[in-house]
């Protein structure tokens, strides 16, 4: 078998700058059209179930802190200014 020379391998020249920036947002909004998009009631109804679980997962992480303060203050490892 015939191996090819390492200096007769085909170069590929790669676009210039400024068209490889044009490709690159041309192909975005391309992807961008085949989103499927939520309609108004999902997107409200998502939204607002993700500022629920923000704020059970807010107020989770409060107590368990406030918990934890408690537990080292009663044991004298820690002392809140």
């Amino acid at each position: 078998m015939a191996r090819k020379d390492k200096g007769q391998r085909s170069r590929v020249e790669k676009p210039g700058f400024f068209k490889r920036i044009r490709n690159f947002f041309k192909n975005i909004f391309q992807e961008l059209k085949r989103v499927s998009w939520p309609d108004w009631p999902t997107l409200r109804q998502n939204t607002t179930t993700v500022l629920v679980i923000i704020l059970v997962a807010a107020v989770s992480i409060w107590l368990f802190d406030m918990a934890i303060q408690g537990v080292l203050n009663a044991t004298g490892f820690y002392s809140g200014h």
